[in-house]
């Protein structure tokens, strides 16, 4: 059983030090371990794109993919990926998904009546355009 940085912090002391003399080989010095940096620290490498691609999306999961196509690699790496082991964006989106989003609909009614009145004058259905004039 692997431990990380999260499951020192959520665990306490206590419980860390309880895994790691069960599991001796596995467990390192989480705050004296090195940090790797696997992108480059020089600003000029990060340039703006200069060209702007069309990407064809019908839903939202598409939409990492088609990215991915226009996008260099550590543009793409910074908007898709996490922190760390990535456990908050997995979270979030596990909490996103448990939200059900669906329509609430008319139920029992085969035609409704969308007629009403407004200043006294009957409207078939209650949409009104403001005069206007064309400029120019």
């Amino acid at each position: 059983m692997a431990m990380n940085r999260r499951d020192l912090l959520l665990s306490g002391a206590g419980v860390a030090a309880a895994i790691a003399a069960v599991h001796p080989g596995e467990a390192q010095d989480l705050e004296s371990a090195p940090h790797t940096q696997t992108g480059s620290s020089d600003i000029s490498a990060y340039k703006a794109l200069t060209k702007e691609a069309a990407i064809r999306v019908i839903n939202l999961r598409d939409l990492g993919s088609e990215a991915q196509k226009v996008l260099p690699p550590y543009s793409f790496a910074y908007i898709a990926g996490g922190a760390g082991d990535e456990w908050t964006m997995r979270e979030n989106e596990s909490a996103f998904n448990a939200w059900v989003i669906e329509p609430d609909y008319l139920a029992g009614v085969k035609a409704p009546d969308m007629t009403t009145t407004i200043l006294g004058s009957r409207l078939s259905m209650p949409v009104i355009t403001a005069p206007m004039g064309g400029q120019g």
